[in-house]
């Protein structure tokens, strides 16, 4: 047996929002046995390895995969459902005619309300 890590990739989320921190807190354990680490998108390592959002600052989670591709939100989402046994329902919705728009727009829907979720105020 090797002493080897998998590496899956490295997930970014706002640890200014406490609705985020609580989930990177609550599945963050699980993600790391599943070959992913867990920054705040406020870090230096999400400024250093993060390409530039020309829209201005980052507003969802990004997933940085071991092989250089940068996937935000539902699509980061859907990347992830691929390693864990619960993500099944997400994998089949992204399949579907239309799928990936409506996880799309639901992420975002709810990413515009997290901070009313934290008890935060924009």
């Amino acid at each position: 047996m090797t002493d080897e890590t998998i590496d899956n990739g490295l997930l970014f989320y706002d640890a200014d929002c406490r609705f985020c921190s609580r989930l990177a807190a609550r599945f963050g354990a699980l993600l790391r046995t599943r070959g992913f680490d867990l920054a705040p998108l406020q870090s230096p390592a999400a400024r250093n390895r993060l390409p530039p959002d020309p829209a201005g600052p980052l507003t969802e989670m990004r997933l940085l995969t071991a092989d250089g591709l940068t996937l935000g939100g539902a699509d980061a989402l859907v990347h992830i459902a691929h390693f864990v046994w619960w993500g099944l329902p997400i994998r089949f919705l992204a399949r579907l005619p239309g799928g990936p728009s409506l996880l799309r727009r639901s992420y975002r829907w709810i990413a515009a309300r997290r901070h009313c979720a934290s008890g935060l105020v924009k």
